[in-house]
């Protein structure tokens, strides 16, 4: 759904301890960075920018759910998309 709204904001649904919600936000916001092989995550596409944060959600109350919210900011090149490069 992200990569069909560029821009727009999304957040995970499931709730995280602040340490792995802390962990998928950086790793998605560096994955342009890094190699495919290395990344923790599947779904990842070459040539992709993502934006993510994480925190408490103010519909949850429970002090120990953290979610990350994360939207696209710069897409893959069609190219990549066409080739399927993706982890």
């Amino acid at each position: 759904m992200a990569r069909v709204k560029p821009g727009v904001w999304f957040r995970m649904t499931e709730p995280l301890t602040k340490a792995s919600a802390s962990q998928m936000a950086s790793d998605l916001r560096n994955s342009y960075r890094r190699r495919l092989e290395s990344l923790r995550m599947s779904g990842v596409v070459v040539g992709e920018r993502w934006e993510a944060e994480y925190g408490n959600d103010p519909t949850d109350s429970d002090p120990t759910h953290f979610y990350v919210w994360f939207r696209l900011i710069t897409p893959a090149p069609s190219t990549f998309l066409a080739q399927g490069v993706t982890r």
